[in-house]
């Protein structure tokens, strides 16, 4: 049972981190075009009032609503136990120069 239960954790940790699955653009529909982050693996976050924000690497929101990025392509971005934003190369705010729009 044991030996099958790391098996099965193994094969969860490389679909999650596999590069394939990372690579995977993302973009969303907005008005009449829709809206991609530039870089392959660049994230994007859409603000409260509806704004799209991309960045390098992945994007959140933070408490004070505003879109925070990784500094890095495909670089990670989460909250560390106090709710401060925490990423990879560096945080920066995501931004319209970030994203490509699609008509």
């Amino acid at each position: 049972m044991f030996k099958y239960g790391v098996m099965l954790l193994a094969t969860a940790a490389v679909l999650v981190f596999s590069p394939a699955a990372m690579a995977e653009k993302k973009c969303l529909p907005h008005q009449s075009a829709v809206v991609c982050p530039k870089e392959p693996n660049g994230g994007i976050a859409v603000t409260s009032s509806g704004q799209i924000k991309c960045g390098p690497g992945a994007c959140l929101i933070d408490r004070s609503g505003r879109v925070i990025c990784s500094g890095v392509p495909g670089g990670g971005a989460g909250f560390n136990a106090a709710g401060t934003p925490k990423c990879e190369g560096g945080c920066q705010n995501g931004e319209d120069t970030f994203c490509l729009t699609l008509r």
